[in-house]
């Protein structure tokens, strides 16, 4: 047996392959595009698309940089008119702040006056914000039960409450990452907010055969029959914007204001139907993947992947809720 002793160690450190600029460059260069998830990317190259559209409206060349502060913040103003969310708004600065960044150019949303502007918007919409409502069992049920509600939307909303994904991994999870066994199917989550390095997680949704219309397996493969996708397609390829219109949607045929509602109401009404259910938030957090327990008490507004507790409990009350429909459906048939 050779003893490695550090100075062998240091010199083969020393002695790896002097590599070209270029290819090193080329390498850096492709990593670099890998630091943000593909999701982030297609919404900031959607974003720089809207600031360039509205620039041109407004007669300058929104592509040359730098971006004059003033001009940007009458984009920021011209946003809050017309009633988008602060996140938005914020998205959208980021990304022409990252421009700037990418070329080495100082960004014009570090100037006091667009970050005042920013400020204002944000206290002004705090005060007047509303949290908002999380979509229960029975609305869901509602909905899907509706024969106004298509197959996708059907699958999505009963997804978006069984998985209590965000609506960035909703919007990024492909067929190839939904893989059916004997209780259900795992879905792979490759990136989340919670996640930063992409270790990634898979959340089970468990089937309810007794009851296909209630069932989120059900109602998935009955979409990917539908949408005769290939493995690398999207699930569902909406923007965050249609996922919150189909949750709004959703409240409304249940006879609620859908203005109290968003896309963020189905992760809150997975959490908030843990609780009422009793499960431990130790447990229900396992599935949702909150980072923090001050962020998980967010979502519960009320007091192993395929076998937890919180996800079992939802599928007892999409049973339950649809069953309840169902007798209701009969009585108003008898009534007529």
């Amino acid at each position: 047996m050779v003893e490695t002793t550090a100075l062998a160690r240091r010199t083969e450190v020393q002695s790896i392959r002097v590599r070209g600029r270029d290819e090193i460059d080329e390498y850096a260069d492709r990593l670099s595009k890998q630091s943000a998830a593909p999701a982030t990317e297609r919404a900031y190259a959607t974003d720089l698309a809207h600031w360039q559209a509205y620039a041109e409206s407004a007669g300058f060349d929104g592509s040359a940089l730098p971006v004059d502060p003033e001009a940007l913040r009458r984009y920021i103003t011209v946003m809050a008119k017309e009633g988008l969310s602060v996140s938005t708004i914020r998205r959208r600065c980021a990304a022409i702040g990252r421009e700037h960044k990418d070329n080495d150019i100082m960004s014009p949303t570090k100037h006091p006056r667009v970050s005042k502007v920013l400020r204002g918007l944000s206290r002004e919409r705090t005060v007047s914000a509303t949290k908002k409502t999380a979509l229960t069992p029975e609305i869901v049920i509602v909905a899907v039960m509706d024969p106004r509600t298509s197959v996708r939307d059907r699958a999505l909303l009963l997804f978006g409450l069984c998985s209590a994904m965000r609506r960035s991994e909703i919007a990024a999870v492909k067929w190839k990452e939904v893989v059916e066994n004997e209780h259900g199917v795992a879905v792979r989550v490759r990136r989340s907010k919670a996640d930063k390095l992409g270790r990634g997680a898979s959340v089970g949704l468990r089937r309810i055969a007794d009851v296909p219309r209630a069932c989120p397996v059900h109602a998935l493969l009955a979409w990917k029959q539908q949408q005769r996708s290939d493995p690398d397609d999207l699930v569902f390829d909406l923007s965050d914007d249609t996922i919150a219109q189909i949750a709004k949607r959703a409240a409304k045929l249940a006879g609620r204001d859908p203005d109290e509602y968003g896309a963020h109401s189905l992760r809150s009404g997975f959490a908030t139907n843990a609780a009422e259910a009793g499960v431990p938030m130790e447990i229900w957090m396992k599935h949702t993947r909150h980072a923090s327990h001050s962020a998980a008490l967010g979502y519960a507004q009320s007091a192993d992947a395929m076998t937890n507790a919180a996800a079992i409990a939802m599928s007892d009350a999409l049973r339950k809720a649809a069953k309840k429909a169902g007798r209701h459906a009969e009585v108003s048939v008898e009534e007529e």
